[in-house]
């Protein structure tokens, strides 16, 4: 079976998904969004795209990484 990879485009993905992070991870994440947030920015600015991609790149290696490991 093949596995999609996980595709974070708002926090409400991010939340969902926080539990396939380490805490120390999402917490840095979510204190960037929300200071972001506080500092006058939108959920649409590219710095809070930037910070959901990098949740979604951390996940889908450790899936892809597991996975290898499975197989070999």
């Amino acid at each position: 079976m093949i596995k999609r990879n996980i595709s974070i485009n708002r926090l409400s993905d991010l939340i969902y998904c926080s539990g396939l992070l380490k805490p120390y991870i999402f917490n840095d994440i979510y204190q960037r969004v929300r200071d972001w947030i506080y500092s006058g920015g939108t959920l649409k600015d590219d710095y809070i795209k930037r910070q959901y991609k990098y949740a979604e790149n951390v996940i889908n290696y450790r899936k892809n990484k597991k996975r290898k490991n499975v197989l070999i």
